[in-house]
């Protein structure tokens, strides 16, 4: 059984009552236009966590060589304004 409710309210949607229920569904055709987007989409989530993944590891061999000492960095003086 299903309670579609909260804990003040605590009616039960029964089975024979959940299998009577209407879903509408986008027709095929916006479906698979669906697909396509969504798909995109996860490629350009895909090549963002790599291009995420590369900049963490150059950060992290940054700081490494600047922790270590093997690179050095000149302070810069700025004029007071």
């Amino acid at each position: 059984m299903i309670s579609p409710g909260g804990a003040g309210r605590n009616r039960v949607l029964n089975k024979r009552d959940f299998l009577k229920l209407e879903v509408s569904l986008p027709s095929l055709t916006e479906q698979k236009r669906l697909a396509q987007i969504l798909g995109g989409i996860d490629l350009l989530i895909e090549k963002e966590q790599s291009v995420l993944v590369a900049f963490k590891s150059q950060k992290r061999g940054l700081m490494q060589k600047l922790l270590t000492g093997q690179w050095r960095v000149k302070a810069v003086e700025t004029e007071a304004r």
